[in-house]
């Protein structure tokens, strides 16, 4: 895994243990986020407040193609590796 793709994963992770009032160590990145009970509506909402947080466009359908939180951060951090690469060094 890439520091993007950790630094996306770990958003991911934060995001999910919010939404679902779970502590981050609940969170198992390798489950599809249809086992944690996401519904299409709310995939949809996430991958664009990532979209948001990262600062560019993401494809609302992307999750459903990579459906577990580590195969979508590692998409998204080989989709624009040069836009994470400088990002991922600004946020250390």
């Amino acid at each position: 895994m890439t520091a993007s793709a950790e630094h996306i994963q770990d958003w991911l992770v934060t995001y999910l243990s919010t939404l679902l009032q779970v502590r981050p160590e609940e969170i198992d990145v390798t489950l599809s986020f249809e086992q944690f009970g996401l519904d299409s509506t709310t995939v949809v909402g996430m991958t664009g407040d990532l979209s948001t947080a990262v600062g560019i466009d993401l494809d609302p359908t992307l999750a459903y193609d990579f459906p577990t939180i580590e195969k979508f951060a590692n998409a998204i951090s080989t989709r624009a590796p040069e836009y994470f690469g400088v990002r991922a060094e600004q946020a250390t």
